[in-house]
């Protein structure tokens, strides 16, 4: 896609999978300026940590369910997976 409303506009080449109800699930990635992810990050109050060129947060909770962000800071590519479980 190239774009949507809940990423910045300057968001691009976005993928994403998204299922509602009991079970959901939402998945996407895309190309973002680090400046841009770090204020998403920061909206999100995702406390990122670092490792070699990575950005990366995970938050599990007991059912399974959570949510897990890479930001690859070469590529300036975003992957978020989050899930009910």
């Amino acid at each position: 896609m190239d774009s949507v409303d809940w990423l910045p506009s300057s968001a691009a080449d976005i993928n994403y999978y998204k299922r509602d109800g009991f079970g959901w699930v939402k998945n996407y990635e895309c190309t973002i300026p680090e400046d841009d992810f770090l204020s998403l990050a920061a909206k999100k109050g995702w406390k990122l940590q670092e490792e070699d060129h990575v950005l990366f947060y995970e938050k599990r909770h007991p059912n399974g369910g959570g949510v897990t962000v890479y930001y690859d800071r070469d590529s300036k590519r975003l992957s978020v997976q989050s899930s009910h479980r």
